[in-house]
């Protein structure tokens, strides 16, 4: 019914509200009644580095963020920008110093970051993101080391694609091939066909006899 959706709803929007107060980075913007609005005061990059640490926050265990990626104090200070691209399947390249680079990328993935040659071990960052131990700074490169899916995908799209042109043309070949053959199978029309000569049977009597009669 309409009221046990509007309390169902209501109910939500007050569990949403709570997990907001105790999230480090959401601040509450005082205003009117019936709503409630925060500001994110410490958002972070999609790639950036910063020489305080590595993240310690992780996933709440218990109370009514369990389950959800929590920071722990100091997180989220002292991040700037880094890796700027260019983006895409060439990945991401830029000058890094020594520290902890963070990415905004699934961990556990194929994403790989060296550092002036150097590969930088990587672990889980907040639950959600990737972070990377950098002892040496330089230049560092972030790139894909696996195949992504939509690449493979295309890639055997495009055999498919070879396997039918391939088929098709392999049958056209064939086909005319045999139209040729059983056009030399067929007589030509210029050839000249041997006459077929009828005879009349002999009636009995008629012949040498009648040749052969005495004369008067």
């Amino acid at each position: 019914s309409p009221a046990e959706l509007n309390a169902a709803m209501a109910a939500t929007g007050r569990q949403i509200a709570q997990m907001s107060f105790q999230q480090a980075d959401l601040d509450q913007i005082p205003g009117g009644e019936g709503f409630v609005v925060f500001t994110n005061t410490a958002a972070l990059p999609e790639r950036g580095v910063r020489t305080a640490g590595a993240v310690r926050g992780g996933r709440a265990a218990s109370g009514p963020a369990a389950g959800i990626a929590l920071p722990a104090a100091g997180d989220l200070a002292g991040w700037r920008d880094a890796l700027p691209g260019p983006a895409g399947s060439e990945g991401f390249f830029g000058t890094v110093g020594s520290g902890t680079v963070y990415a905004a990328m699934a961990p556990g993935g194929d994403w790989q970051l060296s550092v002036a040659g150097a590969a930088a071990p990587a672990s889980p960052a907040f639950g959600w993101g990737t972070q990377f131990d950098v002892r040496t700074g330089g230049h560092g490169a972030l790139r894909f080391a696996g195949l992504p899916f939509a690449g493979l995908g295309g890639l055997i799209e495009l055999v498919l694609w070879f396997v039918v042109v391939w088929v098709l043309i392999d049958r056209r070949f064939a086909l005319r091939a045999r139209l040729r053959a059983l056009a030399a199978a067929r007589p030509s029309e210029t050839t000249v066909r041997p006459t077929v000569r009828t005879t009349t049977p002999r009636q009995p009597g008629v012949g040498r006899h009648e040749r052969g009669a005495v004369r008067e």
